[in-house]
Formats: C-alpha cells, sequence, structure tokens
C-alpha cells in the first residue's frame, strides 16, 4: 500500500496540481497511490484547497485510476472537520493525530474529532499514536505505575 499527500506549500494554482500529482506518481515509479490525503487539512488551509479546486482534482484522479482512495489528514478542532466531511462527502478516510493523551484535552479535540469521524462513517487513520516518541520515554513516577 502506498500513500502520498498533496501539500499546500507545493502549488498556488489549479493547474499545477496536476502536474505536482504525476511528479509524485514518477518519483515514487508507479501508475497510482493506494491513497491520496489533502494534507495538513484546517479551516485556514482547507479554504486553500477549496478556491484552488484540489478536492475536485483528486476526484478527477480517482476517476482515472490513479487514486484508489482518497482522503485528508486533519489539524484543527471537530467543528471544521465536520464542516469539511459535510461538505465532501466522497472523503474515505480520515488522518488524525490520536493518542490516550490528547484524547480527553478540550483544547486539542481528539476525541471529538474521532466521533465526527464515526459520525460520518469515516475510518480514521492514526498519526502521532505515542506522541513523537514522548509516551514511551515515560517520567519515573509513571514508569512505576505502568510496570505494576
Amino acid at each position: 500500500m502506498l500513500t502520498n499527500k498533496l501539500s499546500t506549500h507545493h502549488f498556488n494554482k489549479q493547474e499545477e496540481i496536476f502536474p505536482l500529482f504525476e511528479s509524485q506518481l514518477e518519483a515514487c515509479g508507479v501508475d497510482y497511490f493506494d491513497f491520496y490525503l489533502m494534507y495538513a487539512q484546517s479551516d485556514e488551509i482547507y479554504a486553500k484547497y477549496k478556491k484552488l479546486h484540489a478536492y475536485d482534482e483528486a476526484s478527477k484522479l480517482k476517476e482515472e485510476g490513479k487514486i484508489k482512495h482518497f482522503g485528508i489528514s486533519f489539524h484543527d478542532n471537530a467543528d471544521v472537520l465536520d464542516m469539511i466531511l459535510t461538505e465532501n462527502p466522497d472523503i474515505e478516510v480520515v488522518q488524525i493525530q490520536f493518542n490516550y493523551v490528547d484524547y480527553e484535552d478540550p483544547a486539542i479535540q481528539r476525541k471529538a474529532c474521532y466521533e465526527v469521524c464515526r459520525k460520518h462513517n469515516k475510518p480514521v487513520i492514526v498519526m502521532e499514536p505515542v506522541k513523537g516518541g514522548n509516551l514511551v520515554n515515560l517520567p519515573k513516577e509513571a514508569k512505576v505505575v505502568y510496570d505494576k
């Protein structure tokens, strides 16, 4: 399974999306990607993707068989995620930062984002499950509790 992404800092016009995608296929030596993600979606970044019709371009690539599954990686609050999924029901998968420390944190809203994914029946791809390795290197006090 091979996944790639459309990164916001690599295009500024709709016309740049297809050549960028083709260069990604060429660099990977493949004819299609199993998953293709609209990268780092937030309120601000989504506005750019929407203005430049990036989601429409990805849908065309899927119709052509160059993308098997279309999704997003997400970095904002649950309301923004709900808006994006409501406006784009063809999104097949959502990648979110998801770990036990951030799950209940109201500022990070991981539980709420997960619940939005469930509401829209979207599978979740987990990123940062060990929070950049920080959850592996426990403080002494936590390690004692964990070891028990």
